[in-house]
């Protein structure tokens, strides 16, 4: 591996592992003063405290998850797999802070529920979370992942273009989960903004993937 995919690869690393703590910061206008610390196994809070503490503590948790995933084979699917609950997990209770439930889990379905734009940024939340772990890890096939005539012609050019799209498959996908939590926009609002990512991530693979096959003609 090149100093510059290094380079790359650390990059990508430390968006996926702090990205919980810039969504939390991100989050806190619109939080209330005390948010949760800790649920019990039905996932009902019963503990709140400063948000500020729980800033510290998820930044910690960061930088271990940080250590953890630079220090795992990108080939071990599951282990990979477990890291994106992981993240998830932290976004329930990201949301828990957000729209104050009194039950995590109950609260979360009827949230995602209560409009079409919750359902299309979180689903392409998902989409793009798991394209991204997924990335390094799936073979070239005609089934899941970024297929176009560049993508299916090779496996080096498989690599290539899932390996340059993933910081911006990363931020979309963010960027998705950021229009999920916010709670004052409207459903129309949502929607158009989520699709407005979809378009960026479309638009980029299009280029690493023209760039891909202007190097080959050279």
């Amino acid at each position: 591996m090149t100093e510059k995919k290094v380079n790359e690869s650390k990059i990508v690393k430390i968006m996926y592992s702090f990205s919980p703590v810039v969504l939390f910061v991100l989050l806190m206008p619109f939080m209330m003063k005390d948010v949760p610390y800790h649920t019990d196994l039905m996932g009902n809070i019963d503990s709140t405290g400063n948000r500020f503490i729980m800033l510290f503590v998820m930044s910690i948790f960061s930088a271990m998850f940080y250590y953890l995933y630079s220090n795992i084979s990108k080939k071990r699917i599951f282990i990979s797999l477990i890291l994106a609950v992981l993240v998830f997990l932290v976004t329930l209770f990201l949301l828990a802070s957000v729209v104050q439930m009194e039950n995590i889990f109950k609260g979360f379905a009827i949230y995602i529920s209560r409009s079409y734009g919750n359902q299309m940024s979180f689903i392409v939340f998902m989409m793009l979370l798991i394209l991204f772990i997924t990335a390094d890890i799936i073979p070239q096939n005609s089934i899941f992942g970024i297929r176009n005539a560049v993508t299916l012609k090779s496996k080096d050019a498989w690599s290539f273009v899932h390996t340059k799209a993933k910081p911006v498959v990363l931020g979309c996908s963010l960027a998705n989960l950021y229009i999920f939590l916010v709670p004052n926009l409207d459903n129309f609002m949502k929607m158009l903004l989520s699709f407005a990512t979809i378009i960026v991530a479309i638009v980029t693979v299009t280029i690493i993937s023209l760039k891909y096959k202007s190097q080959l003609s050279k």
